[in-house]
């Protein structure tokens, strides 16, 4: 190339931070590399020794890609992205202090750790014989000679070797994650230009074993997951979200992959694979739009489930204009209704182990980056969403559900700029005056309004929440029946007690009950507990929603009276039978009747650490009230709604014959 006898050269990166080759004119980067440092670095190949040189970059179908096409003014206005990281991350931070203990031996008196922060990490190592301690203390020595051998910079945990079957060739490395979403059994293992199917997973030795083969498919892991926060660290709120930045512990399970023809990307063929979950722990912010917005939202006849979906998609896919990463280092996933935050919510988190500093980056910038997925939605010219908007090449749902009209206008809401609201009783406000003798009904209870419909004959629904307001003569049929329904609230959680099983250590705080015969609301606290098993015992029958699992149970220990002898209809357990999983009370309120849970068990136990008996019995009343309220519809339309991850609001069939209810 210096003698000018080779013309040009196709590399990979690794010219990015090549030695200076000199004599090269054009660069033409076939993708944009992901960063403005990244792309810097490979444009300046070129022009060297004040040489002329001319700098193309082609675009790839990715979002971030095409933003840059959108807005190529705010790429020479952009700056390098900020490098984030986060120093107490114990998963790297072992390793980091045993490398620089090697170097040069840390001591309490050190001028550039901060050890007095450390010492617990220090134990750790100390324990584990990663660090020697001086017989005098206060100074510690690494144990071994080359410590940095053994420490993975191109990813954190636990390592898989992959290598070829019958040569016995290592081929390479993944990390724990990666070798169950790239490494599983069936899977296509891209390297050197070959393709490899992967014939075992050895989980034991972390050893994922190949084969060459020149297959015309490659494979998408389908993956399962679920997260819990475990501690809030930051929070705020506007009036169109609220933002929290926490501590999340990620489930994260493999269920499947697909096959897909390399040259049109069809879909070949499904296949369920039966692997461990992947569990850790990191830092993770999520978004909560407001109950009312996600109301508005189905109104509009938009998928809430698909629109949140696609806002995750696009803020993974545009962090990296904020801080030094790519969408690989990141994790999302969203919920209509995740039961620690009792509503719908967005969640954003590194994808490493402990948290590596790029959630709380996002939370920070929050307000920009939403704008700008909005910009870029909006301004993509497809239809339904495609890679240069909404659809991820790493989802392990196959990109189902999404709705880029819902995500676009859910994102105009929550950037103020045009607002997505219902007023309080679920009813969009400009639409009130339509249903004003409806919304009457909707502020009584079960009672009032079955006595108002059955009185005037009233036929309607309240379209986009399937939210009945007219009653059939089946429900007519059971007035006058001793029907009550029924709830209560713990003192203690299931942590405090030692799980769920011990739920019979619980204790009640309070319990409600509602008569369907005389629409009346009686709250029981736990000095009356008798006179409330009492009137469960009265009732022609009891309906409540997971009352036979764990309310009953909770009372067990004030009496020894036997409840399985109770006449009682459980909705959640019909579900079940029905389903072979569980739903929310809240998922089901807000899919059937547009209505939400008003908070969740967790704030019960607050408030009566709190001494706030009436919030606890407020909202009790509230659970009871929204129950009484699917049992009716379940009688009147033999079903309830709920929001399916990929088919959107589906009806759950629940014919109840008059006979069964009151058998």
């Amino acid at each position: 190339m210096q003698s000018g006898q080779l013309r040009g050269v196709i590399s990979t990166s690794a010219l990015e931070m090549g030695i200076d080759i000199g004599g090269l004119d054009v660069c033409i980067l076939v993708g944009y590399p992901g960063t403005i440092i990244a792309t810097w670095q490979r444009a300046g190949r070129v022009g060297r020794k004040e040489r002329e040189s001319a700098i193309f970059l082609i675009a790839q179908p990715d979002a971030l890609d095409q933003y840059y096409m959108h807005y190529p003014k705010d790429f020479f206005r952009r700056g390098a992205e900020a490098g984030v990281v986060d120093e107490a991350n114990p998963h790297l931070l072992k390793s980091h202090l045993v490398c620089a203990a090697q170097e040069m031996p840390l001591r309490n008196d050190d001028q550039v750790y901060p050890i007095e922060k450390y010492h617990l990490v220090i134990k750790a190592l100390i324990e584990s014989g990663d660090l020697l301690e001086a017989a005098g203390g206060k100074v510690w020595f690494s144990s071994r000679k080359y410590p940095q051998r053994e420490v993975n910079i191109r990813s954190a945990g636990q390592t898989y070797s992959i290598v070829e079957k019958g040569k016995r060739r290592l081929i390479g490395h993944v990390n724990g994650l990666q070798a169950l979403t790239e490494c599983h059994p069936g899977a296509v293992y891209l390297h050197g230009g070959q393709s490899y199917v992967v014939k075992d997973l050895d989980l034991g030795a972390r050893d994922a074993w190949v084969h060459k083969a020149g297959v015309a498919y490659y494979t998408v892991a389908c993956t399962d997951k679920n997260t819990e926060i475990l501690k809030v660290l930051a929070g705020r709120k506007n009036g169109y979200y609220q933002v929290s930045l926490g501590r999340l512990k990620v489930t994260e399970r493999v269920v499947g992959f697909e096959k897909r023809s390399t040259a049109g990307r069809e879909k070949i063929s499904d296949h369920t694979l039966d692997l461990p979950p992947v569990v850790y722990e990191t830092v993770g912010l999520w978004i909560q739009p407001t109950a009312s917005a996600m109301r508005g939202l189905a109104n509009r006849k938009h998928h809430s489930m698909g629109s949140l979906h696609a806002i995750e998609h696009a803020g993974l896919a545009l962090l990296p204009l904020f801080a030094l990463c790519d969408r690989n280092d990141l994790g999302g996933i969203s919920f209509t209704h995740h039961p620690q935050v009792g509503g719908a919510a967005v969640f954003l988190y590194d994808g490493h182990p402990g948290g590596v500093g790029l959630a709380a980056r996002a939370y920070e910038v929050l307000d920009k980056l939403l704008d700008k997925v909005l910009a870029l939605v909006e301004g993509c010219s497809c239809e339904d969403g495609c890679p240069s908007c909404i659809h991820s090449p790493k989802c392990g749902h196959g990109n189902v559900p999404l709705d880029k009209q819902g995500c676009i206008r859910l994102l105009q809401h929550l950037t103020g700029k045009k607002e997505l609201s219902y007023d309080g009783t679920g009813v969009m406000a400009h639409d009130v005056q339509n249903f004003s003798k409806d919304l009457s009904l909707l502020q009584k209870g079960p009672g009032e309004r079955d006595a108002m419909e059955a009185s005037e004959g009233l036929k309607g629904n309240v379209k986009g929440n399937e939210m009945s307001i007219s009653y059939t003569s089946r429900l007519s049929q059971i007035e006058g029946r001793d029907i009550v329904v029924f709830d209560l609230e713990t003192q203690l959680s299931a942590q405090e007690v030692g799980g769920w099983h011990n739920a019979h250590l619980m204790r009640m705080s309070l319990g409600v009950i509602y008569e369907r015969r005389t629409g009346m609301y009686k709250t029981y606290f736990e000095d009356k507990v008798t006179d409330l098993v009492q009137r469960l015992s009265e009732a022609e029958l009891v309906v409540g929603f997971n009352q036979k699992r764990f309310d009953y149970t909770v009372l067990t220990a004030y009496t020894g009276h036997g409840f399985d002898d109770l006449s009682s209809l459980d909705i959640l357990e019909e579900i079940y039978k029905r389903l072979g999983f569980r739903l929310g009370l809240g998922a089901l309120g807000l899919a059937t009747l547009g209505v939400p849970k008003t908070a969740d068990g967790l704030a019960a136990l607050r408030w009566w650490k709190e001494g706030k008996m009436e919030e606890i019995e407020k909202y009790c009343r509230m659970d009871v009230e929204l129950t009484a309220r699917l049992f009716n519809h379940v009688l009147e339309h033999g079903y309830l709604l709920y929001e399916n991850k990929n088919r959107g609001t589906v009806r759950l069939p629940m014919e109840l014959s008059l006979e069964t209810v009151l058998s």
